[in-house]
């Protein structure tokens, strides 16, 4: 799909819409439905840049869809966006109080919810392994997408299908997905990269992938970025501690 830069005049970005065209002075605004599908910019015929200037009227985009994106075709939680007004905020958990600046929210910011006690509870059940600790650990990943998927069509179907495994890594690649899908940007993915210890080789598979370059090109990129560095006023006062690779 291709549209033009400010072929409108005012802001459409709706749970509605797939996809929104901000006025200028705002960055194009898109935002994913469970109805649209995963989708990349393809720059067509005039330079892009991180400022919203590098977008002239008139300049042709085209939305080409992911083929390895990380949501579902009918996955209501892709309709998560980042919303642009004055500044960069992401619209989640978020009832859109005051529309004019959506810095109002009346609802409380979940700390730990129902659904990552689930996951932590199939991911212990299928670390310890077993046909039936695993068949168990499934059973709480297809609880949450039956309850984000419900029903689709007439006569109506399962949106999102349970999924199956075949060995104990296949339902550890499962598990893992699901925790990225579910708890998008609420401040989990770090930790779990760090606790199952694909933090760099994860980075670097993603620059790699992003910009096209060789994982050479990343070997910068250590286990060093896991830890920060001991503040020097604690080693003064203790000498026996030894300071973090890296710093």
């Amino acid at each position: 799909m291709e549209m033009l830069y400010d072929q409108i005049s005012a802001a459409v970005n709706t749970p509605a819409t797939s996809v929104g065209i901000r006025t200028p002075t705002f960055y194009v605004s898109i935002r994913n439905t469970a109805t649209a599908p995963a989708f990349t910019w393809v720059q067509s015929n005039s330079t892009y840049g991180s400022s919203v200037a590098s977008f002239q009227p008139g300049q042709i985009f085209t939305i080409a869809p992911i083929p390895n994106a990380i949501f579902e075709f009918a996955d209501p939680r892709r309709n998560v966006s980042i919303n642009i007004a004055n500044s960069a905020q992401i619209v989640k958990y978020n009832d859109q109080v005051n529309t004019a600046t959506y810095n109002d929210n009346a609802d409380d910011f979940h700390w730990i919810r129902y659904s990552d006690v689930l996951l932590m509870y199939a991911e212990a059940l299928m670390e310890i392994g077993g046909s039936a600790n695993m068949d168990n650990a499934l059973a709480q990943i297809n609880a949450i997408r039956r309850a984000h998927g419900g029903t689709i069509g007439t006569p109506a179907i399962q949106a999102l299908p349970d999924y199956s495994y075949t060995d104990q890594p296949d339902l550890r690649a499962k598990i893992r997905l699901e925790r990225r899908r579910e708890l998008l940007f609420e401040g989990h993915r770090w930790y779990d990269l760090k606790r199952w210890n694909v933090m760099v080789d994860n980075i670097k598979n993603h620059l790699s992938s992003q910009y096209g370059k060789p994982l050479s090109d990343y070997s910068y990129i250590t286990p060093n970025i896991m830890f920060l560095p001991i503040p020097y006023s604690d080693m003064l006062n203790n000498p026996n501690l030894v300071q973090n690779p890296g710093y």
